[in-house]
C-alpha cells in the first residue's frame, strides 16, 4: 500500500514524562513516610517539688566594749521568722526564694547569772513594741562592778504554719565583761638631795582623774602642787614654785579586765631661788632653775591599788632622789 502512514505524536515521550513524574511523587511520598518513621519522641520529666518549712532565727547584740561598771547599756534580741524554701534534689536552702519575716509578738525573759555584776530590766518584754524595730525585744543592762558575767534569754515561740500552731523554745547565752572606766590617782612625791653645808627637798603632790574612751583607753590630767626647800648651815634660803603644770595620765585595763596599767608623765616646773650666806664668802644672790621630775610606770590591779615607786629629779645642777607613793581607785561612771 502506497502513500504515507500516519505517526503517533510524540505518544512515547508523553507517556515517559508522566512516568517520570509518579516516579518523583512516589519517591519523595517514601521520603517523608520515612522520615516520620525514624522520629524519636524525647519524654520531659519535670523538677522535684520543693519543700518549705517555718524556722526561727534568734540573735543578742551586746553593747559595744568598754562597758563601764556604773553605766546603763541597750541590750537587744532580734527573732526572725523563716519561709525556708529547700530544694527536694539537693536537700539545700533556696535562699533566693526563703522569705523573712520580723517576728513581733514573742515573749523574751531575761536574767543575768552574776547579778553583782549587772542586771537586766525587765524580766520579760515581747517583741514588736518598737513600731520601726517589730523584731526586737530592748532590755537595759546596769553594769553595777567590774567583773565578768553571762546574759541569758529565754525565748518562746508561738506561731503556726500550714500544719497548724507551731511551739518553740530558744535560749541563747552571752558574756559581758564590765570594767572600771574612770580612776582618781594620787600621786605623793618626796625627792632630796644632800651636799656639805646644803640640803635640797622638793615635795609634790598630783590628784586627778582617767577616764576611758570609746576604745577603752583611759586618759587624764592634774595639776602638780610642788614644794621646794633649801637648808644650809651658813646662810637662809628662799625657793618659790613660779609654774606647776599638770602631770598627764595615761593607762589602759587588759583584754582579760583583770589589770591595769599607769604612766605618769610629768613636766617641768620652774623655782626661784634667793639666798644670803653669813659665812665663807658672805654675800647674797638669786637664781632659777628648773626641775623636772621622772615618767613613772605602774602595774596594778583592775581593781585598784596603791604601790610606791622610786623617782628622781633634775633641780639645775643637784640629782634629787626619793619615792612616790601611788594610789590608784575606781570611780563610778555617771
Amino acid at each position: 500500500m502506497s502513500g504515507n502512514y500516519p505517526t503517533r505524536p510524540n505518544s512515547y515521550s508523553s507517556l515517559s514524562r508522566f512516568l517520570t513524574r509518579r516516579r518523583f511523587v512516589f519517591l519523595a511520598l517514601a521520603l517523608i513516610l520515612g522520615a516520620g518513621s525514624i522520629t524519636q519522641t524525647v519524654s520531659v520529666q519535670a523538677a522535684p517539688p520543693s519543700a518549705t518549712a517555718v524556722t526561727f532565727f534568734a540573735d543578742v547584740f551586746l553593747p559595744k566594749a568598754p562597758i563601764c561598771a556604773g553605766s546603763d547599756y541597750s541590750v537587744r534580741v532580734t527573732i526572725t521568722k523563716l519561709n525556708e524554701v529547700v530544694d527536694a534534689a539537693t536537700g539545700q536552702t533556696d535562699w533566693k526564694s526563703t522569705l523573712a519575716f520580723a517576728a513581733s509578738g514573742q515573749s523574751v525573759k531575761s536574767s543575768v547569772q552574776d547579778s553583782g555584776i549587772g542586771t537586766l530590766t525587765p524580766a520579760q518584754l515581747m517583741t514588736g513594741w518598737d513600731v520601726d524595730a517589730p523584731d526586737e525585744a530592748v532590755f537595759t543592762f546596769h553594769a553595777n562592778k567590774r567583773g565578768s558575767t553571762q546574759l541569758d534569754f529565754t525565748i518562746d515561740i508561738e506561731d503556726y504554719d500550714r500544719k497548724g500552731p507551731l511551739h518553740e523554745t530558744m535560749k541563747l547565752g552571752r558574756q559581758i565583761q564590765v570594767v572600771n572606766c574612770k580612776y582618781r590617782v594620787t600621786i605623793v612625791s618626796t625627792l632630796a638631795a644632800s651636799f656639805p653645808n646644803l640640803t635640797a627637798l622638793v615635795m609634790g603632790v598630783a590628784e586627778g582623774e582617767m577616764t576611758a574612751d570609746a576604745n577603752g583607753n583611759l586618759a587624764g590630767t592634774a595639776k602638780e602642787n610642788w614644794d621646794t626647800y633649801l637648808f644650809s648651815e651658813c646662810g637662809s634660803h628662799t625657793t618659790n614654785v613660779v609654774s606647776s603644770p599638770n602631770v598627764t595620765f595615761t593607762g589602759a585595763v587588759s583584754q582579760d579586765g583583770s589589770s591595769l596599767t599607769v604612766v605618769a608623765a610629768y613636766q617641768p616646773f620652774n623655782v626661784q631661788h634667793s639666798f644670803q650666806l653669813s659665812c665663807g664668802a658672805a654675800g647674797g644672790s638669786s637664781d632659777s632653775a628648773s626641775v623636772g621630775p621622772t615618767v613613772l610606770h605602774m602595774d596594778l590591779s583592775a581593781a585598784g591599788g596603791s604601790t610606791v615607786q622610786s623617782q628622781t629629779a633634775q633641780w639645775g645642777e643637784l640629782n634629787l632622789k626619793g619615792s612616790a607613793a601611788i594610789t590608784v581607785v575606781p570611780v563610778e561612771s555617771k
